[in-house]
């Protein structure tokens, strides 16, 4: 059998997903300040307090990612109700965090700053089970 068509193991995939979440902090970063930077008004606390508060948000939605996707190395739920509510979590999380992003008028920093929180903890995490091979 050719080495192109394995499948990759799961310790390929945290590494490939860990590398990618990691390359994207920078740019996240970018983002960010170039968008504050660009702020016409003088005050950029709010655009801040936004950023961190998505960040929190997204750290926690990375931490549910890497406890219960199995990819990642997490464990399913065992109720059938929690499995399929698990599915939506991301996408009701991000469209929450979206909501508030343009209810304080502050939609660049919110959304940056949630994908900033997932990858983050998505980078570290599966970055170290990858490298300790579990």
């Amino acid at each position: 059998m050719s080495t192109t068509s394995r499948r990759a193991t799961p310790e390929q995939v945290r590494l490939l997903v860990g590398l990618s979440s990691l390359m994207v902090l920078p740019l996240l970063a970018v983002v960010m300040i170039y968008f504050t930077v660009q702020q016409a008004t003088p005050d950029h606390a709010p655009a801040w307090r936004a950023f961190v508060f998505a960040l929190v948000v997204g750290a926690i939605m990375g931490g549910a990612l890497v406890s219960f996707v199995p990819i990642f190395g997490g464990n399913v739920p065992a109720p059938a109700p929690v499995r399929a509510a698990a599915a939506f979590v991301p996408i009701v999380g991000l469209v929450v965090v979206l909501l508030v992003g343009g209810l304080v008028h502050q939609a660049v920093p919110v959304t940056t700053g949630f994908l900033a929180g997932v990858d983050a903890i998505l980078a570290a995490v599966l970055l170290t089970r990858s490298l300790r091979g579990r």
